[in-house]
């Protein structure tokens, strides 16, 4: 877990996922979380009881390293990124 989202979960009172989970919502991102485990589908749903304020998002913001778990081709990256789609959890999106 990412120390940053830890202390805003603490903050929260709501899990690192669901401070990641809530960032994209808040950012106006669609989000489809996957999982089999029944707890932590109830988990990744319970994100609507509260809001992360401002300073918290912008510190969220500067999280990005360019990182995913599928290869995007840098022809494609670049392009998308020059259309300003942003790499975020492994999905491009506009926003």
């Amino acid at each position: 877990d990412n120390d940053i989202l830890c202390v805003l979960g603490t903050k929260y009172a709501h899990t690192p996922a669901q401070i990641g989970l809530r960032w994209a919502i808040q950012k106006g991102i669609s989000v489809i979380p996957k999982s089999v485990n029944p707890d932590r589908i109830a988990s990744n749903a319970n994100i609507f009881d509260f809001n992360i304020e401002d300073e918290d998002m912008a510190i969220m913001d500067t999280l990005n390293e360019d990182l995913h778990t599928s290869h995007v081709p840098d022809d494609l990256k670049d392009m998308l990124q020059s259309k300003g789609y942003f790499l975020i959890f492994s999905l491009f999106v506009n926003y």
